[in-house]
């Protein structure tokens, strides 16, 4: 069962979907048709999803996903405008932003793992040109819960390998002890007759 927070945001954003489709509904549009389906994936997928303005000298974000604010605290609709250096911590705004112009002039798609505030994301970025404006785009995904799983996959991993060996090394010494037992189990049966 969720925790009373997590219900209370799952009804929430509910709330908002029933709201935006009413609107769609009242406007004429079919919210399930064309942009509006893309626009509620991105709204309620669970990765963060951004489009970029991006230069030698900067990395400004034009638009993101609302769930940034599980992230880094700032949800997608306030963080318009602002640049890697806003956002970030600045050793890795200046990585942020080396990576993204690198993939915006370059042309190439960038995957990549990253750490911030002890979770592990996966992003991949891609170039976007319209006009002369160098964009890029991408997406974020919070691995952490299937990095701590392959931790943990390798830590069992290890202890069965490590039981086995135990095992062998104790049918070894099993054998052992049964073929030196056996010569003097004949030499004590010898001796007391």
């Amino acid at each position: 069962m969720p925790d009373p927070p997590d219900a209370l945001e799952a009804l929430r954003r509910e709330n908002d979907f029933l709201r935006e489709q009413l609107e769609r509904l009242r406007a004429g549009e079919d919210p399930t048709e064309g942009q509006g389906l893309l626009q509620l994936f991105v709204k309620h997928s669970p990765i963060y999803a951004f489009i970029k303005h991006v230069t030698p000298e900067i990395s400004r974000v034009l638009v993101a996903s609302e769930n940034y604010a599980d992230m880094i605290g700032v949800p997608g609709s306030q963080m318009a405008g602002k640049t890697m250096h806003d956002l970030f911590p600045a050793e890795f705004a200046d990585k942020i932003s080396a990576d993204d112009w690198a993939v915006a002039s370059g042309g190439g798609i960038l995957h990549l793992d990253e750490d911030l505030n002890g979770r592990h994301y996966t992003t991949i970025k891609f170039p976007i040109t319209v006009g002369e404006k160098q964009l890029l785009a991408g997406y974020t995904i919070d691995i952490t819960d299937r990095r701590r799983a392959e931790e943990e996959r390798r830590d069992l991993q290890a202890s069965l390998a490590q039981s086995d060996r135990l095992a062998s090394m104790g049918m070894l010494a099993a054998g052992v002890a049964h073929e030196i037992n056996n010569p003097l189990a004949y030499l004590l049966v010898n001796a007391e007759s």
